[in-house]
């Protein structure tokens, strides 16, 4: 076990933390205080591993979400090896924000990712998920639910479809053929073997077909054509943002995930600011209105949302309860 890992055991043994999860498994909204820096990061970390389900961390800015994401990750020990919950970071899908215009191909892959991987989410009783994000990311509206199902494609090892069935859902979803795959929204077909970069994923899949069946499915790099490795399904998502027809707001999409916000007033504020973009945006009074049910942790107090309890936790009981040091 790592260092890290010891860390967020030991600390989840102490009292105040104790205090702090049945809290938040009461539900409402909770205040926290005394977590500093990457103490809030520990506490979160021991949080998922106790509670499960989605949990929404929502950061001043796109950097210090990454580094949360990151801390998150190397804390829970997590790996691609390891299943029992996942780490995602859901960025704007602009190059800079959507007053500008001008998508990022990586942000719409990462953002169609952490939509598909809620829903799967709430299937697994056993696992988390965490995502973080930041107020440019949250103001732009998602697919709804429904058309999201409409618009995946599953498909799993043995089972009988037509390389042609797919290839014309691929073409009306507005997916382009070419020699080798290389960005999001592309296909390929070789003989039997059928090349797919979707948008709900970083690298694309290969499918090899025997007949019309689906003899095995793998994922490959980019550059070397090497496959990583096998998976038994995949699911197909387009440009959700180019052929949506119904949207919500992201903490809509969300419905019972937990919210752990840096400050609340800030997020809103910085939500209305967006409010004459072009586009579908969210304003800081949708959001306090489709989070109204969901639990909502906050690190500063808010008048638009007072904390029905407020906890104390000590990351110090961590050091006391596990004698370590630093070297």
């Amino acid at each position: 076990m790592s260092a890290a890992n010891k860390l967020v055991e030991s600390f989840t043994e102490g009292g105040s933390f104790g205090a702090f999860a049945r809290a938040v498994e009461r539900g409402g909204t909770v205040g926290v205080e005394r977590l500093a820096g990457s103490a809030f990061s520990v506490a979160a970390a021991g949080g998922l591993r106790r509670l499960g389900g989605v949990h929404v961390f929502v950061a001043a800015d796109k950097d210090s979400a990454a580094y949360l994401a990151e801390d998150l990750w190397n804390l829970l020990g997590l790996s691609a090896e390891r299943t029992e919950g996942e780490v995602l970071f859901f960025p704007t899908a602009y190059k800079r924000s959507i007053r500008f215009g001008q998508q990022d191909a990586s942000g719409i892959v990462q953002r169609t990712g952490v939509l598909n991987a809620i829903t799967s989410c709430e299937l697994a009783t056993q696992s988390f998920l965490a995502v973080c994000t930041y107020p440019e990311a949250l103001v732009e509206k998602v697919v709804g639910r429904e058309e999201l199902g409409d618009k995946t494609l599953i498909i799993e090892k043995g089972e009988r479809v037509a390389m042609s069935t797919v290839e014309q859902r691929l073409v009306e979803w507005s997916f382009t053929r070419v020699d080798f795959v290389f960005e999001p929204g592309q296909y390929s077909i070789r003989g039997g073997i059928m090349d797919i970069f979707s948008y709900s994923s970083p690298r694309p899949f290969r499918i090899d077909f025997f007949g019309d069946e689906v003899e095995s499915i793998r994922v490959f790099e980019i550059s070397s054509q090497l496959s990583a490795r096998k998976v038994e399904r995949m699911e197909v998502l387009p440009n959700l943002k180019s052929l949506r027809r119904q949207v919500s707001s992201f903490a809509a999409f969300v419905q019972n995930g937990c919210w752990w916000v840096d400050d609340l007033g800030y997020t809103l504020g910085k939500l209305d600011e967006f409010a004459d973009a072009e586009g579908e945006v969210t304003s800081g009074k949708e959001f306090l209105h489709d989070t109204r049910g969901a639990t909502m942790v906050l690190r500063a107090s808010s008048e638009q949302r007072p904390a029905g309890e407020t906890v104390v936790a000590q990351l110090i009981e961590a050091v006391r309860y596990w004698n370590f040091s630093l070297t």
